[in-house]
């Protein structure tokens, strides 16, 4: 998700005015502390895992990860509502399904991501 605001970043920021491009930074900055933050909590569920925590111990921080996952997916959800009606008009037709099929790859991998975190956490 964060490369995905980085490239849209540096391929169009040239088009927004300050005001916009200060609000798509601080959604960079808010995607880039989830994710280090999901990352964090999943890297916990697979050190439990392979250090053969106890069952109860896996399933509760499985359980926490996929929370903070389901989270964070709706935050990002929100944060890209918020970015489309700054981006859309100053896209072509070409360059707006270009970011469309970016953006649907990003979160179908990211919603993989999920699927598994809840596959672990017995969701």
């Amino acid at each position: 998700m964060t490369s995905q605001l980085d490239r849209y970043f540096n391929e169009y920021g040239d088009r927004l005015s300050a005001s916009e491009r200060q609000e798509i930074n601080a959604l960079r900055s808010q995607v880039d502390r989830e994710l280090l933050a999901l990352e964090v909590k999943t890297k916990l569920t697979a050190r439990l895992e392979a250090n053969k925590a106890p069952t109860a111990t896996r399933k509760a921080a499985a359980r926490a990860g996929a929370r903070f996952f389901d989270e964070t997916y709706a935050r990002a959800i929100a944060g890209l509502e918020k970015v489309q009606p700054i981006l859309q008009p100053k896209l072509s037709l070409f360059e707006a399904f270009d970011a469309k099929s970016d953006l649907d790859e990003q979160l179908s991998r990211f919603e993989e991501f999920g699927n598994h975190i809840h596959q672990v956490a017995g969701n």
